[in-house]
């Protein structure tokens, strides 16, 4: 369960993250993993999406991936559309249009533009940091529930407020670390592998796409070993080491 970076046609699918750490987790432990990709998105409808995604495809393991775009990543149409009502929506429907398309995003004008109004206007995130842990803890406890899953949770790694600078930094940073800090300690209560940074990412590094929120070929690869070895240690917790050749969904 991750994100839209799972589906960024920007990247052959076999050099992104999730298939990347499939064959990293079938290199440790040698189980050949079937393996079923689905973005979320934590809105209220997720814990029943993922009971739903469960019963039809009754995973073995279950990788769950917390996005720190949902909570850090601070945007401008956001902002208007919450601060003038139906008067900021057609503003802000155009805004989300334009900052989904990497034919912009990818560019430096758009950067320095976003970063320019970001700081003029100010930005809201999709998300609180509250009303994440609560939905992602709604999911992970109807996981838990069923005992024949391995379930890993991989917490956020970049923090989207840092190339804005400021304020706004300071936020973003804030907000990652009371989800770490959350996640951590819920992980630890449900007796669940968590992986998680000390830090958060600079997004302006040298693992990041142009657009300063996908990842661009290094960073899959930084991703695919973190989340691999996240899931070889999950299984291995509870199975040991597999026995070379299986084949598990």
């Amino acid at each position: 369960m991750g994100n839209s970076t799972d589906m960024d046609s920007n990247v052959p699918e076999r050099e992104r993250s999730a298939w990347l750490s499939a064959a990293v987790f079938a290199s440790e432990t040698g189980v050949d993993p079937q393996l079923t990709v689905r973005t979320i998105w934590p809105s209220k409808r997720l814990p029943g999406l993922v009971e739903g995604w469960l019963g039809e495809h009754e995973p073995e393991v279950v990788f769950f991936m917390v996005n720190a775009f949902w909570f850090t990543y601070p945007s401008v149409p956001l902002r208007l559309r919450r601060l003038l009502g139906p008067v900021g929506k057609a503003v802000s429907d155009f805004g989300l249009r334009v900052g989904g398309n990497p034919t912009f995003t990818r560019r430096r004008l758009f950067q320095l533009a976003r970063r320019w109004t970001v700081r003029a206007i100010g930005g809201d995130t999709h998300f609180t940091p509250e009303s994440v842990l609560s939905t992602v803890e709604a999911c992970l406890r109807a996981i838990v529930v069923r005992e024949d899953i391995v379930l890993v949770v991989r917490g956020p790694l970049a923090s989207h407020g840092v190339e804005i600078g400021g304020r706004m930094e300071r936020r973003s940073n804030d907000a990652w670390r009371q989800v770490d800090g959350g996640l951590r300690r819920l992980c630890a209560s449900l007796h669940v592998e968590y992986g998680g940074l000390d830090d958060p990412m600079d997004t302006r590094g040298s693992l990041s796409a142009a657009d300063l929120v996908h990842p661009d070929a290094a960073g899959h690869q930084y991703r695919a070993e973190l989340e691999g070895m996240l899931m070889v240690r999950g299984w291995e917790r509870v199975h040991g080491r597999a026995t070379m050749g299986q084949s598990h969904r």
